[in-house]
């Protein structure tokens, strides 16, 4: 009887010993990833200030002060006069729900399909601007691919011309396909991001391309469900048109207060 408790009290610890040896090592190398993880955000961070020190163009709109900012390279301002009269009879039209002071333009800074960093700018509107700041600050830190930020005024406000651009964009004055009702982004209050990536499916048509509509094959810059970008939008209450029953998978919204009812307009 002796002779069998020893190799079984041997027996009973070996599993312990293991398991300690085996958290260790688990312990050990998610150390090893969180270190990889910060590094390689100095480095973007890094990047981008040595970016914006000696290599970011000016930018023609951007007021001398900010509103507020996450980082180097994100800033939130009010519309200066110069980008009011840019936008005025173009992605903002004369209507009864909407001024011009309930928008924000967002300068920010963005990594392409290649890696490389770019400037980005878009108008969103003022009770969202500064998530939408952060929410790309935070795409950046990650590597994120975008391929394009520009204004809807690039491409003469015209959505289709951005989409095929795929180009990430945010306010533009127009309506719902197929309604008369105004968009989303009429308020500034929804974000269209790579739209080649992520495409808008219709009951006719796959637009800007059907290169993407397969989402089971998720390559860089797709938007998929429990995503880093879709986590990013969703967890700060946005939601997502990849659900929708004609899905939108480039698109996020969240509902704001407009004018109109600021003003006790109809």
């Amino acid at each position: 009887m002796k002779v069998l408790i020893i190799p079984l009290c041997l027996l009973l610890l070996l599993p312990g010993c293991w398991t300690a040896g085996a958290l260790q090592s688990v312990s050990q190398q998610t150390a090893a990833e969180q270190k990889v993880l910060v590094q390689k955000q100095a480095s973007l961070e890094q990047e981008a200030s040595e970016y914006w020190a000696e290599a970011a163009p000016t930018v023609e709109n951007e007021p001398a002060e900010a509103l507020y900012s996450p980082a180097e390279g994100f800033a939130v301002y009010p519309l200066s006069l110069e980008l009011e009269e840019r936008i005025a009879g173009n992605s903002w039209q004369e209507n009864d729900f909407l001024a011009l002071e309930d928008l924000h333009y967002l300068t920010l800074l963005h990594l392409d399909f290649e890696g490389s960093i770019r400037q980005g700018e878009m108008i969103v509107h003022h009770s969202l601007a500064r998530e939408v700041a952060d929410i790309f600050w935070e795409l950046y830190q990650v590597g994120y691919p975008i391929h394009r930020v520009s204004l809807v005024e690039e491409f003469d406000c015209d959505d289709t011309a951005s989409m095929e651009a795929n180009n990430t964009s945010c306010f533009n004055m127009r309506l719902i396909s197929g309604t008369q009702r105004p968009s989303n982004h009429s308020y500034g209050s929804a974000v269209d991001l790579n739209p080649l990536q992520n495409p808008y499916v219709t009951a006719s048509a796959v637009r800007p391309s059907r290169e993407y509509l397969e989402r089971g094959d998720a390559r860089p810059g797709m938007i998929t469900e429990g995503d880093l970008c879709y986590e990013a939008f969703v967890s700060r209450g946005w939601s997502w048109g990849g659900y929708w029953p004609h899905p939108d998978y480039q698109h996020f919204e969240k509902s704001v207060e407009s004018s109109s009812q600021n003003r006790g307009l109809k």
